[in-house]
This record gives structure tokens, C-alpha cells and sequence, in this order.
């Protein structure tokens, strides 16, 4: 057991686990949309675990004690979730629940593995480059980060949908987009951009050609909230502005986020204040929803002018966000 808590974070897990225990107490007197949206956000915490691998593989251990362990997370949030879900009598979201902890204990997925070829001095190692050329930006940059932002935006886009489609009220509606949508980003987005960085840096690229590449890859979500917005405008919802501005806003977060340091943190704190002011403004009917998006507009612009300057004063090897989170490779 003293190693089980060595391979894995006590102050992590406890954190999930308080959480999933204090989910269903904060939805307890909400409607049961809310409900749901709690149900299938402690499910995909419980089915979507994926601990790294790399530390079995250090000492030996194989993947079948890794399967194990999976498993035995699984289950201590299920409990943390289900004791509370009972002792309110949200029997749906319970029921919910535990179909992802079935998933979780029928599936036991292969851990990723260096290949023997991979590790061969001028082997051809793995070919799988997909749709983007063999060059170190396309594949250490632009095919990860361009990945992760796709998937982001278009779990984002359905999620608004979906929850418009029950009748929820807008503010509820861009409210249960973000919180079904925040794990997705704090899981992969934080990592792929500091995998990203790393790789390409190791790979003999320069730190404004990566700044430059990931500007370009946070385009897609404008692009995807602006299609997005033009079809809920058909609709007759008024949700398009709240998606260009969530647009605007993530990538900027996040970058500024997880390459952080004492020595630019004003940066961060600048742009937070002057992002919070805008959107608080916009919310309690200050500026009008134009002027809002206008003046993120320009927040987005000063960040793709600073952005090169920032990551020049990045720890590219570093952790992070992401490895403070436990999710570095």
C-alpha cells in the first residue's frame, strides 16, 4: 500500500475523491439536468482514469498491476460518489456512476509501450504520422495541440447544444458547458502544450517558431465558435458571443497558465484582471455583449504579440500546472 501511494498522488487523489464526495451536495437542490451533469462528470472521472505508465515501467512492474491499481481508484471514487449520491436519493446519477465504473473494470486498456524499433539507433521507429508532415513542427507541435483543441471545442459546441435543448437558462447553459468541459483542459490541455514545447526544443526548434504555431492552432476554436455561433443564431439562442468569447479566453489561459514563473507573473495577473473585468462587466449588463468580445479581442491580440517573449523566458523542462497536477509524462 506505501508503494500504491508513492506511484500515486496522495494530495491528487484525495482532492478527487473530496470533490466527487461533495458533488452531489452541490447539486442537491438543483434541477436534475444538474443532476446529470453530475452523473456523467463522476463517471467520466471514474471510467477515464489513465495514471501514467512510465512509473510501473521504471521498476518493473507490469502492466497488470498497473490494470490493478486503475481499478482500485476506480472504485474509491465510485464509493466517494455513490455514499453521497445515496444519502441524497439521486438514484439516476448513482446509476450513471456505476456504468462507468463497470466500463472500468471490463476494459482494461494496454498502457503505451516503447517499441523495440523506437529504441534502435536509426530504426524507422514509429510511422504513424498521420495527416501532417514528418517535420518536427507538424508532429511535436501542430498535430498534438491541433488535436486537443478540435476535440476541446467540438465537446464544447455539443455540450452548449445539448444543454440548450433542455430549456436551461443561458447563464446555466454556458455554466454546464464549462464544468463538463474544464476536466477535458485541465487533463490534456495544460500537458499537450508543455509536451509540445518540450519535444519540439528537444527536437532542435526554436521557442518563437512553437509560439508561432501555437497561435495559429488556437485559431481553430475561434473559427469553430464563430461557425457555432452562426448556427445558434438560426436557432434563435444567443449563445455565439459567450462562445467567441470562451474562444479567446482558453488559449490564452492556458499557456499563460502552465508556463508561468516568479518572474512573469505579473503577466498573468494582468491579463486575468483585464479579462475578469470584461467578462464580469459584460455579465451584470455594463458593456454590451459587442463591446465585451471587442476589448477580449484585443486581449487576445496583446497575447499573440507577447506570447514570444513569455515562452523565451520558459522552462520548457520544467512541470507546471500540468506536473503539479500529476500529468507529465
Amino acid at each position: 500500500m506505501r508503494l500504491f501511494w508513492q506511484l500515486h498522488s496522495p494530495l491528487i487523489e484525495g482532492g478527487v475523491l473530496v470533490f466527487l464526495a461533495l458533488l452531489p451536495e452541490l447539486v442537491a437542490d438543483k434541477s436534475t439536468l444538474w443532476g446529470l451533469v453530475s452523473a456523467f462528470l463522476a463517471a467520466s472521472l471514474i471510467a477515464g482514469n489513465r495514471n501514467g505508465f512510465a512509473q510501473y515501467r521504471a521498476i518493473s512492474l507490469s502492466s497488470t498491476v498497473w490494470n490493478r491499481d486503475q481499478k482500485i481508484i476506480a472504485c474509491l471514487r465510485f464509493l466517494a460518489f455513490g455514499a453521497s449520491a445515496a444519502l441524497h436519493s439521486q438514484w439516476w446519477p448513482l446509476a450513471i456512476a456505476a456504468v462507468g465504473l463497470i466500463i472500468r473494470l471490463v476494459i482494461s486498456p494496454r498502457p503505451q509501450r516503447t517499441t523495440l524499433s523506437e529504441l534502435l539507433v536509426g530504426s524507422a521507429g514509429d510511422s504513424s504520422l498521420g495527416r501532417f508532415s514528418p517535420r518536427p513542427l507538424a508532429q511535436a507541435v501542430y498535430r498534438p495541440q491541433l488535436k486537443m483543441w478540435a476535440w476541446t471545442w467540438v465537446a464544447y459546441c455539443l455540450v452548449t447544444a445539448g444543454a440548450a435543448l433542455t430549456g436551461a437558462s443561458r447563464a446555466e447553459q454556458v455554466l454546464i458547458a464549462f464544468v463538463v468541459t474544464a476536466p477535458w483542459v485541465l487533463v490534456f490541455g495544460f500537458g499537450t502544450m508543455r509536451d509540445s514545447l518540450r519535444e519540439y526544443v528537444i527536437l532542435g526548434g526554436t521557442r518563437a517558431a512553437w509560439a508561432q504555431a501555437t497561435i495559429l492552432n488556437s485559431a481553430v476554436g475561434i473559427i469553430v465558435a464563430l461557425l457555432a455561433s452562426a448556427l445558434f443564431a438560426l436557432a434563435n439562442n444567443d449563445l455565439g458571443m459567450s462562445l467567441i468569447a470562451f474562444a479567446l479566453l482558453l488559449p490564452c489561459a492556458v499557456t499563460l497558465l502552465e508556463f508561468m514563473r516568479w518572474r512573469n507573473v505579473y503577466v498573468v495577473i494582468l491579463f486575468l484582471v483585464g479579462a475578469g473585468l470584461v467578462t464580469w462587466s459584460w455579465i451584470v449588463g455594463t458593456l454590451a455583449a459587442w463591446i465585451a468580445v471587442a476589448g477580449l479581442v484585443v486581449l487576445y491580440g496583446c497575447w499573440a504579440l507577447l506570447l514570444p517573449l513569455y515562452i523565451r523566458q520558459a522552462d520548457a523542462f520544467g512541470k507546471g500546472i500540468a506536473g503539479w497536477m500529476g500529468l507529465m509524462k
